[in-house]
């Protein structure tokens, strides 16, 4: 579309960095003007077009990176962080609404989630479920293993959209992944209940079903969005179930992530700080908006936990292909982790200073199995992490890469980071590599890596419930690779 300023609107750069910005913004969305404070996303800007904008950025010397692009979307915000003010700083008001809370009065709904206590895990069947998100990659892998091997009733609650049929479409998911509708067992263990978790009225309406588990599978996963829609279905979505669950007093399984163990600058936290089931915030940095709604919607569940709720959150890894045979997400575009491998297989090469560097492999069946197992444990148990407990390393992940025929060259960090600054100025390859560029930090003076989590005692309390995670093997991450191959996911 045509964007058309009104008169009057058009407000001048100020300096030679905001001048600078105006003039990749117009190159960028092909305007013949842009002004200082004009919004990027109000202009035509989308997340593909800020990648484009966070690479001119960097072949010109700002110190400028993709999630800044939705933080601060003006080139007068923008510029600002090119001068002595950081990102950091800038941001700092923002943080308040994780700093400034008091995180004691969570204390003691955390308090059970940890090795003291693992022997007193017992297991109720979960009956009937609930389920939200059941048409996306883990909910659908969800009511499989619910289907398959357990005997109650599960309410499907999607979201209508513009679809004809829902039962249609949860058909089409479950025929895509695993060649079988499920047919005979619609209307009699599988209902479809039409909603919307964003909407309070359409979620209290769903106390009428006999459902004595809600598993949250439903969110909106993209990590860097310019609207609201973040905040309306991961944070204010969960508040609204958290409604019905407090009303009805049935139980709630929020379905979170391990990245909220968030971000650590200069050594605080330390670089070898990893967030414990018995943690929420310990003074991780929590830039990234996906995982800051996701952190919010935590402390939503853990805040109703301290009031009486019943309910446990499921900080899952990174969910990868199914264990069984290799089959990927549709929506494969939305996982980073397999983005950024799609960059380094675009350029070519990949830096040998990361060949050590810690990969995990949460196989989507074997994600779902464990959720189910933990989601009948004891009331005050509230917090866990199902992800696999055996690790790998990437040097593993690029040799198997190799192995199934593409190559990857491991060179110095010097050559890759000189490959990639070609690669950005490349208009063919510039937006395959675009996920190799977003999660860089523009303060290059300040030292930032990302804090890991630990999950000892969920394995524990896993292994008391007869269940151990899969070893990641050489083979399966080349069923991985082949699966997304024949979905020419790493074709440019």
């Amino acid at each position: 579309p045509d964007f058309i300023r009104d008169e009057g609107e058009y407000v001048a750069p100020a300096n030679e960095t905001e001048a600078d910005l105006c003039e990749i913004f117009k190159s960028v969305l092909g305007l013949p003007q842009v002004g200082a404070v004009d919004n990027f996303f109000e202009i035509g800007g989308s997340s593909l077009s800020a990648s484009r904008v966070a690479m001119q950025c960097m072949s010109r010397g700002l110190k400028i990176v993709y999630a800044d692009i939705f933080k601060f979307p003006t080139p007068r915000e923008l510029a600002a962080i090119c001068a002595d003010t950081t990102a950091a700083e800038i941001e700092a008001g923002k943080e308040d609404i994780i700093s400034a809370y008091d995180y004691k009065k969570l204390a003691a709904a955390l308090a059970q989630n940890d090795l003291r206590y693992i022997d007193e895990v017992e297991y109720t069947p979960i009956g009937n479920i609930l389920l939200t998100g059941a048409t996306g990659f883990l909910g659908t892998h969800v009511l499989k293993e619910f289907l398959d091997n357990y005997s109650g009733k599960v309410y499907c609650f999607i979201r209508q959209g513009q679809r004809k049929s829902l039962e249609e479409h949860l058909k089409t998911m479950l025929m895509y992944y695993f060649e079988n509708t499920y047919e005979d067992l619609f209307g009699d263990r599988i209902m479809v209940i039409d909603g919307d978790i964003t909407d309070l009225d359409s979620v209290l309406a769903l106390e009428l079903y006999n459902f004595d588990l809600l598993i949250n599978c439903a969110a909106n996963v993209k990590h860097f969005v310019a609207d609201d829609s973040l905040e309306k279905v991961n944070v204010e979505g969960v508040k609204n179930l958290i409604k019905l669950c407090q009303k009805t007093k049935k139980r709630l399984i929020q379905v979170s992530t391990a990245s909220i163990a968030g971000e650590g600058r200069d050594g605080r936290p330390p670089v070898d700080k990893k967030l414990l089931e018995n943690e929420v915030y310990f003074g991780q940095a929590l830039e990234n908006a996906y995982i800051k709604s996701k952190f919010l919607a935590e402390r939503a569940v853990l805040e109703a936990i301290s009031e009486g709720l019943d309910a446990k959150i499921m900080r899952v890894g990174n969910l990868m292909s199914r264990y069984s045979d290799g089959e990927f997400q549709i929506n494969f575009l939305t996982n980073s982790f397999m983005q950024q491998l799609r960059g380094y297989k675009i350029i070519g090469k990949f830096p040998i200073t990361a060949m050590d560097a810690p990969a995990e492999f949460s196989p989507v069946d074997s994600t779902a199995a464990a959720i189910l197992k933990l989601s009948g444990t004891n009331k005050e148990f509230s917090v866990f992490h199902p992800y696999n407990n055996h690790l790998i390393y990437m040097s593993d992940v690029i040799y198997a890469i190799n192995q199934y025929g593409f190559k990857i060259e491991v060179v110095s960090e010097d050559e890759f980071q000189k490959s990639l600054l070609e690669a950005m100025g490349d208009e063919n390859r510039n937006e395959a590599i675009s996920r190799l560029i977003a999660y860089l930090s523009n303060d290059a003076d300040s030292k930032i890596y990302w804090l890991d989590a630990s999950n000892k005692f969920t394995t524990e309390i896993l292994y008391r419930l007869a269940y151990k995670w899969p070893i990641i093997s050489d083979e399966y991450m080349k069923q991985s690779i082949k699966a997304l191959d024949g979905l020419n996911f790493f074709d440019l």
